[in-house]
């Protein structure tokens, strides 16, 4: 999250189980499973990542 964090995304909202990131620059929103600190699978932070347009 940190690298995102560092791009320009910020926490746009937040629901029970996901935090929505929006970024100033980009077009959409990506939906981040969890509250911070918690783990998340490899696979699922390769995927926002690539929704990010980070990879």
């Amino acid at each position: 999250m940190r690298g995102l964090q560092q791009d320009g995304w910020y926490q746009a909202r937040k629901t029970k189980k996901h935090r929505i990131i929006k970024h100033q620059g980009k077009p959409g929103s990506v939906p981040v499973p969890g509250n911070p600190g918690d783990d998340m699978p490899p696979g699922t932070y390769a995927n926002i990542r690539r929704l990010a347009g980070l990879k």
